[in-house]
């Protein structure tokens, strides 16, 4: 519920959208490459995987959260 939380998760990114395209373009990419490729990179994909499900979470609900902290 924090906005630091978020622009973390999110960096280097500026935007929610950003962020959205950033991951997918990695996931996708990921699904390309061969399989000894993929093992070297399974790191890479879980920090995409977790930064598309922030951004899409904060894309839906973040100012509403914000907006009630801020009351």
């Amino acid at each position: 519920a924090e906005p630091g939380m978020f622009f973390n998760a999110i960096r280097p990114q500026l935007s929610t959208d950003e962020a959205i395209e950033d991951a997918k373009r990695v996931i996708f990419g990921w699904r390309n490459m061969p399989t000894w490729r993929q093992e070297l990179r399974v790191g890479e994909l879980r920090r995409a995987k977790q930064t598309l499900v922030v951004a899409r979470f904060f894309r839906r609900y973040g100012l509403r959260i914000w907006a009630r902290r801020a009351a």
